[in-house]
């Protein structure tokens, strides 16, 4: 854990607010849950989820340490081709790709999960176009997860989710399939989001994948792909108390693969598509105080940093922090409250948190920030901190902080 003094040389070399992303922890998070699933699976893929967290730096990590891409937009298509993956190593999903992008990746090798009908008649037109050429492509499936007691474990509770076809739509597909004999399905893909991140929720979905590959694409599956959503190490300052661990969901999935004879026959590599579990806890957010107020019987820490740099969903939990002092405190703890740099009334980084008296240029470090704050950032007010990450001679910038340039250069004055 870096010190006051650090903090305050890195705020003066790339400015304040900024984040310090741990290298090793990420590395460490990677590992772990390959080896949970390795060790009951021997063909395993992982393909991270960029959308979870982009930065090039993290992304170039994963492809070293043999993972796949997993993108959700040509935006991440091209970031992953960017940083030197192998088309066959990338996997493509997300709810809309126009024809172009699917001819583009279908062309390149990427694996294409398809998610409409609509999709697949892009597909169809370009397979008839040629004939001589075989595409396989991946479907994803939609899965209910409604247990046998009419609860819905799906995000938000939703009756039913979005993404993926249906069983009738699945049906449909299938007899389109049949008029275009150089399409082959090689993947089904299942990630389903879920309210609990439950072992039960990630036990139907792989047996409504093997059910699915029995039935309709026994001789053509090359994978089955659970999706992510895991959960990876605890936060119990967040409540997050008693989760799953990696090898927990490893045994679920993997025993329920063992049951079906034709998945021992075929042999489909298992993918997971980790991005929360492997990376929020791998970032920290560094910001100053710049002052200390009282109003009424608050106490507020007004800081450099935003509520939309730690928890961009304005969720109300705290995350993990450390409060550094410029000089060190002693006496009795008091409630504060820790504001950002916005003018919204509801921008709280921290809420109602105990501490020693907190003074201007202490500085507030906020864990667990590793997952969608980079990505979901919004361009409102201020400027994007820049990210550092400890290498062998020292920090150094992986990000630098955003500029006017970088804000308004699109837009036409």
């Amino acid at each position: 854990m870096e010190t006051y003094k650090e903090l305050a040389e890195l705020a003066q070399q790339h400015g304040s607010p900024y984040y310090i992303f741990d290298r090793e922890a990420f590395i460490r998070n990677f590992k772990e849950i390959r080896t949970a699933f390795t060790q009951r699976y021997p063909f395993v893929t992982i393909g991270y989820s960029y959308k979870t967290n982009y930065i090039p730096y993290l992304c170039q990590l994963v492809r070293n340490l043999g993972g796949y891409a997993e993108v959700v937009s040509r935006l991440e298509l091209d970031l992953a081709l960017k940083i030197g993956c192998p088309p066959a190593e990338i996997i493509y999903n997300g709810p809309i790709k126009s024809a172009d992008d699917i001819a583009f990746a279908l062309s390149s090798g990427v694996t294409v999960n398809i998610d409409t009908i609509r999709e697949l008649e892009f597909v169809m037109h370009l397979a008839g176009q040629q004939p001589e050429k075989t595409f396989r492509i991946g479907l994803r499936i939609n899965i209910s997860l409604v247990d046998s007691q009419g609860k819905s474990h799906l995000q938000n509770d939703l009756p039913s989710g979005r993404f993926g076809f249906s069983d009738n739509a699945l049906k449909a597909a299938v007899r389109l399939l049949r008029d275009s004999p150089n399409v082959q399905v090689s993947s089904l893909h299942g990630h389903t989001s879920s309210s609990n991140r439950s072992l039960w929720g990630y036990r139907t979905i792989a047996t409504k994948l093997a059910e699915v590959g029995e039935r309709y694409f026994r001789e053509s599956i090359e994978s089955l792909n659970v999706g992510g959503g895991f959960y990876g190490r605890p936060a119990p300052s967040m409540g997050l108390t008693d989760t799953p661990t990696f090898d927990d969901y490893a045994e679920t999935i993997c025993d329920v693969l063992a049951q079906y004879p034709w998945i021992k026959e075929q042999q489909p590599h298992l993918v997971i598509e980790p991005g929360m579990a492997v990376a929020a806890d791998t970032l920290s957010f560094i910001t100053q105080v710049f002052e200390v107020k009282r109003i009424d019987n608050q106490r507020l820490a007004v800081v450099d940093g935003s509520i939309f740099n730690v928890k961009p969903t304005l969720h109300q939990r705290n995350h993990p922090y450390s409060i550094i002092k410029k000089e060190s405190g002693a006496g009795p703890k008091v409630v504060y409250n820790i504001v950002g740099a916005t003018c919204m009334e509801k921008d709280r980084l921290l809420q109602e948190i105990e501490s020693v008296e907190i003074e201007r240029e202490d500085f507030i470090r906020i864990e667990n920030v590793g997952a969608y704050t980079v990505v979901m950032t919004p361009p409102f007010i201020n400027l994007a901190p820049p990210i550092v990450v400890r290498g062998p001679k020292g920090y150094m910038a992986i990000r630098r902080r955003q500029d006017f340039n970088d804000i308004f250069g699109s837009y036409l004055f």
